[in-house]
């Protein structure tokens, strides 16, 4: 008896299974059919490492991917890139799209910055048409672009150390340190006349000390011949005063004496002519001897004032000296107050300054090469023992993995070449700051050997023993314009090397940040992502070989599988 077949039962049953299927798979994919989507176009100048389906991230979260990349309809040599978002994503007029990469692994990705709150929406003002948004340039590509840049400017700073170092420079320093010896020669020769002079000064001053005693003694003889001359005149005018006393007495007596002694008076007259006379050549003696006392007492005075004439000249040129040795002692000192000032302000801060960045250099290098050596040995050996894992489970997954790893190899490679590179420069550099730290040792030195010499000079002068030369002042000239020449060249070069050190310190930020960033999405990748792609193998593995068994249980009896060939318990 031939078994009637329920056509309605499997043919509902088929239905039914192929609407169970098709809800497994869109559960399976997870598909969302009510999400909405918003379309935007970005205009970039280099697509390298974008693809179709890529991811899009607003602020480090996916929201969508890339549909669409060819080149701009303006003709204008950029390629457009389309990408879907979702609806809410809120774009603002001020969001920045860039081309990011995802790690170590190369994957690029479009990253869309989330822009201030303050600006519009960028729907809500381009109405009608797609939306543009600003493209942007990577850590990578600006790095990749200022790598050549920061190589110049090392070269720069290189040949301008090297033309710091030429031959001219040296012969200077080596004519400053002949200026110097020949300087010191010249300060021995004017010690010698300096004492010279100095042994005149005394010659002059012991001179006038013994003029000085002479005219003491000058002075006290004429002060004693002066009191003679008092005396005498005195004397004279008593004998004066006494002859006219007597010419009266007599011109009485005369008077008198005429009525009584009649006879006597002709005698008595010429007796007293004979007085007169003789006290009239007494005092013509006297005025003689008082005459030529005089005339020896002004012959003193001119003397005297001759000599007091020669003294005030003597002291007057002495002031004049004294006042040049003065000027010349404070010009000294002022040129050795701003020398030194000079090398303690400017030397000693440029000193300090490139110490204190080839420090910063050499701890910034060691910090890179410590990382290099240390954390990326450990992340190649994981990767290669997590991608061996892979291959053994899923050769498909395995074969993708091998070319990421090859990938990542290739990168590693690239950014070894680079560091490599950047050390090997900073390593030169390293070699110029050294000669440079020479030169403004050497510099130092010869700075020193001038402040001694300074120090010398002025001890002497302040000892008083003479004015400075015009060979001394010549050669303070000629060092003052050689130290002026030096310091006009240290603010250059100063600024050579700051901005060498900056540079450096600019180009190690990013190969840290770089680096940095791609420990981070590498060790998630290792820590959740594999093993996700592992279960998932396994899962289709159980799904496969459930398939397969249900299949040959099909093939073999579709009639039994379908429905059942027990008999009704109605027949039996």
């Amino acid at each position: 008896m031939e078994t009637r077949a329920n056509f309605i039962l499997i043919g509902a049953f088929t239905l039914f299974g192929f609407l169970g299927l098709m809800g497994f798979f869109v559960w399976f994919s997870k598909a969302e059919l009510d999400r909405q989507f918003s379309y935007y176009d970005v205009y970039f100048d280099n697509v390298s490492g974008l693809d179709r389906a890529s991811d899009v991230r607003f602020a480090g979260l996916s929201v969508g991917q890339v549909v669409q990349i060819q080149l701009s309809d303006r003709g204008d040599g950029l390629v457009r890139a389309r990408i879907e978002v979702e609806a809410g994503t809120p774009i603002r007029t001020d969001s920045v799209a860039s081309i990011e990469s995802q790690g170590v692994t190369g994957v690029g990705y479009v990253g869309i910055t989330s822009g201030t709150p303050e600006n519009p929406l960028l729907r809500s003002v381009a109405r009608g048409t797609v939306p543009e948004i600003t493209a942007g340039r990577s850590l990578l590509q600006n790095l990749s672009e200022a790598a050549p840049r920061l190589l110049e400017e090392a070269i720069g700073v290189t040949e301008s150390l090297n033309a710091l170092l030429s031959e001219e420079n040296r012969g200077a320093v080596e004519e400053i340190l002949g200026n110097l010896n020949s300087a010191s020669r010249q300060f021995d020769r004017t010690l010698s006349e300096f004492a010279t002079v100095a042994e005149d000064v005394g010659t002059s001053v012991s001179e006038i000390a013994r003029f000085t005693g002479e005219l003491e003694g000058i002075t006290s003889a004429v002060e004693s011949t002066l009191s003679l001359a008092d005396g005498a005149l005195l004397a004279i005018e008593n004998v004066s005063e006494q002859a006219e006393v007597a010419f009266e007495a007599g011109t009485t007596t005369l008077r008198t004496a005429d009525e009584v002694l009649g006879n006597d008076v002709r005698r008595a007259i010429a007796e007293i002519a004979d007085t007169s006379g003789a006290l009239r050549e007494q005092t013509l003696i006297l005025s003689a001897e008082a005459t030529v006392l005089l005339d020896a007492w002004a012959q003193a005075g001119v003397e005297a004032s001759d000599r007091l004439s020669e003294a005030q000249e003597l002291l007057s040129s002495t002031d004049l000296m004294i006042v040049d040795l003065v000027e010349t002692l404070d010009s000294v000192d002022s040129a050795a107050v701003t020398f030194e000032e000079l090398l303690e302000g400017d030397g000693y801060l440029l000193v300090e300054e490139a110490r204190a960045l080839v420090a910063q250099a050499s701890t910034a290098a060691d910090g890179i090469a410590a990382t290099v050596e240390e954390d990326l040995p450990l992340l190649m050996t994981d990767l290669s023992e997590t991608i061996a894992s892979a291959r053994s489970d899923i050769e498909t997954i395995g074969a993708d993995l091998s070319r990421a790893s090859g990938r990542v190899d290739g990168l590693t490679d690239r950014a070894e070449e680079t560091l490599t590179s950047v050390t090997r420069s900073f390593q030169r550099a390293n070699e110029t700051l050294g000669l440079l730290d020479q030169v403004l040792t050497t510099s130092d030195k010869t700075l020193s050997a001038a402040e001694r010499a300074f120090t010398s000079a002025d001890r002497v002068l302040e000892e008083d023993v003479g004015a400075i030369t015009a060979d001394l002042r010549a050669a303070i000239t000629r060092i003052e314009g050689a130290i002026a020449a030096v310091a006009d060249d240290i603010p250059t070069i100063t600024a050579d090397v700051r901005a060498a050190a900056s540079a450096a310190r600019t180009a190690f930020a990013d190969v840290s940040s770089i680096t940095g960033d791609a420990r981070g999405p590498l060790d998630d990748f290792l820590a959740a992502g594999l093993p996700q792609f592992t279960r998932l193998g396994q899962e289709t593995r159980q799904l496969v070989a459930t398939l397969e068994s249900l299949v040959e249980r099909i093939e073999r009896d579709p009639a039994r599988f379908f429905l059942s060939r027990e008999t009704p318990e109605f027949r039996r």
